[in-house]
């Protein structure tokens, strides 16, 4: 795992081409490593939202990346082809 810093975003893909298929980063799990405990960032209409259930039921919409937590997965979905 690696701290998620914004300076370091840039080198996240936010798509990959395998195979003659495009996949786009649509969410990535963070973990807290102070709290010991997981939350997720995904997109919702094309835009970043942060879900932490221990601080809050609700969705944050993400203006930056979340401060002190580290980049544990990247969740990749097949584009539909047109």
């Amino acid at each position: 795992m690696q701290l998620w810093k914004s300076e370091e975003l840039a080198y996240i893909p936010y798509y990959l081409a395998l195979s003659d298929r495009r996949y786009l980063l649509e969410g990535a799990t963070l973990f807290n490593k102070e709290e010991h405990h997981y939350s997720a960032a995904f997109q919702i209409d094309g835009c970043w939202m942060h879900y932490d259930g221990l601080r809050s039921n609700n969705l944050v919409l993400l203006n930056k990346p979340p401060e002190l937590l580290l980049l544990s997965s990247l969740v990749y979905i097949r584009a539909t082809e047109k």
